[in-house]
C-alpha cells in the first residue's frame, strides 16, 4: 500500500529546514521549484532529545528531482535548504 505524500517545504524562499519525518525503510521525495544555485541536503538524528541533526552523506540536490532512498527506522529526518537567492522557491513532498 502506498503512503500518503506530505508537503515538507511550501514555497520555501529562505535558507532553512523542512518539517521532520520518520520512515520504516524507503522514502520517496519529490522536490520542485526554482533552485537558482540553492542546495538541499538530507539530514538525520536519533530520537534522543540531546542529539543534533547532521548530514546523511547523500548527494546534495540542486535541481528539481524525484528520489527514493533507503533509511533506517527509528531515525528522524529533514531537508536542509541553503544558498537561497532572491528567485529561489522550493516545494518538497515526502512519502514514507
Amino acid at each position: 500500500m502506498a503512503g500518503i505524500a506530505r508537503q515538507i517545504f511550501t514555497n520555501q524562499t529562505e535558507n532553512g529546514n523542512s518539517l521532520t519525518f520518520t520512515t520504516n525503510g524507503k522514502i520517496y521525495v519529490k522536490i520542485s521549484g526554482d533552485f537558482h544555485n540553492a542546495t538541499i541536503e538530507f539530514q538525520s538524528k536519533t530520537n534522543n532529545s540531546n542529539d543534533d541533526f547532521t548530514s546523511t552523506g547523500d548527494t546534495a540536490i540542486t535541481t528539481p528531482s524525484q528520489v527514493a532512498v533507503n533509511y533506517s527506522p527509528g531515525m528522524i529526518y529533514r531537508l536542509s535548504l541553503t544558498g537561497v537567492h532572491a528567485q529561489t522557491e522550493i516545494n518538497a513532498f515526502v512519502t514514507v
